[in-house]
């Protein structure tokens, strides 16, 4: 995700600057969505989305830690750490999970 933004000349950082335990997401919950909405203010709703929006969802437990860039209305790049790049419709299991998105570019 760094690269892809970078290509458009936006620095997205890699982390916060602080040490990253295992089981963050147990101890704090929010810091992924704060890190995430320090890019942006402009939240997009699921009927708002477009390419370039970087969209969240929150995988188990209901906290936020997958994200994904949108390349169409209902499609999206991410990555799996199973099976690597992936292009993905936002539907069914991606939709129940999905939680909102910013608008990096505007």
């Amino acid at each position: 995700m760094i690269l892809f933004y970078r290509e458009f000349g936006i620095e997205i950082p890699n982390d916060d600057g602080e040490f990253i335990p295992e089981d963050w997401y147990k101890t704090d919950p929010e810091r992924y969505i704060s890190a995430i909405k320090q890019f942006s203010n402009k939240q997009v709703s699921i009927n708002e989305l477009q390419p370039l929006d970087l969209a969240y969802f929150a995988i188990s437990r209901n906290i936020i830690t997958h994200t994904g860039i949108m390349i169409s209305q209902d499609r999206f790049v991410h990555m799996s750490p199973k099976s690597g790049f992936l292009i993905s419709k936002l539907e069914r299991h991606w939709k129940r999970r999905f939680k909102g998105a910013i608008r990096v570019i505007q």
